[in-house]
């Protein structure tokens, strides 16, 4: 069960507590707090992060609510900056594809869903805060807003992918060898599976950049084969 941070909590096991999805990140915390979390997690080895999600059982089946659709990390890093140069807490999907956009000839549905899939992204990041179908500050926003580097913004989206489960099932699983990527969504229908996984592979692109060698033998061993998570599934 999520829980809020105390002042009393280290921000070692703060991280802990993030990567694990144990702590609330959608309400206020103090400025100091998020601070500390971001700089601890930024100090945090990918080694240490994949103990922290081994020790998380597996999902053999991963909830659809939960699986990511963004477009790239590049364009989550800037909802938090958009959300505070506009001023507006409660950004709408339309108003947030509006301005991640800045296509003033892109059609409404468009820019719906282009804020629906990069505004739950950052909320599953931890960048923002997701109710009611809007984009609310959350914990981490302005902390995360106020650091300068580009660079480092981008490594801690990659860091906090990690919070992400089928991220955390398939890091998991492929530590004992080769996995099949679409595992874990086979209850889904193929072409919902196939849509996904574009997702999916981007941001192990992505965590494969951090050149840790544990963390790419693990991704090196996630292959992507439909047709055989297909027929795996046939009754006999």
């Amino acid at each position: 069960m999520d829980c809020t941070i105390s002042a009393n909590i280290t921000p070692t096991a703060a991280v802990r507590l993030l990567i694990m999805n144990e702590i609330a990140i959608d309400g206020f915390w103090q400025t100091k707090q998020a601070e500390n979390l971001l700089n601890e997690l930024d100090n945090t080895t990918v080694t240490s992060l994949l103990r922290i999600i081994d020790f998380i059982e597996p999902q053999n089946q991963v909830d659809s609510v939960t699986l990511p659709q963004f477009g790239s990390l590049e364009t989550l890093v800037r909802v938090p900056e958009i959300m505070i140069s506009t001023g507006m807490d409660g950004l709408s999907y339309t108003q947030l594809g509006f301005y991640l956009k800045g296509d003033v000839n892109a059609k409404q549905s468009a820019n719906a869903k282009y804020g629906e899939t990069h505004g739950k992204g950052a909320c599953q990041l931890g960048f923002a805060g997701c109710q009611k179908s809007k984009i609310h500050f959350g914990s981490l926003t302005n902390a995360f807003h106020e650091i300068p580097d580009h660079d480092r913004k981008l490594r801690l989206a990659k860091l906090l992918c990690f919070r992400i489960p089928i991220i955390q099932t398939l890091l998991n699983k492929a530590r004992c060898g080769k996995i099949n990527g679409f595992a874990p969504m086979s209850h889904l229908e193929k072409s919902t599976q196939i849509r996904r996984a574009i997702c999916v592979k981007m941001i192990l692109r992505e965590l494969h950049t951090l050149q840790d060698p544990e963390l790419s033998s693990r991704i090196d061993n996630i292959y992507w084969d439909i047709e055989r998570e297909d027929s795996s599934n046939v009754e006999v």
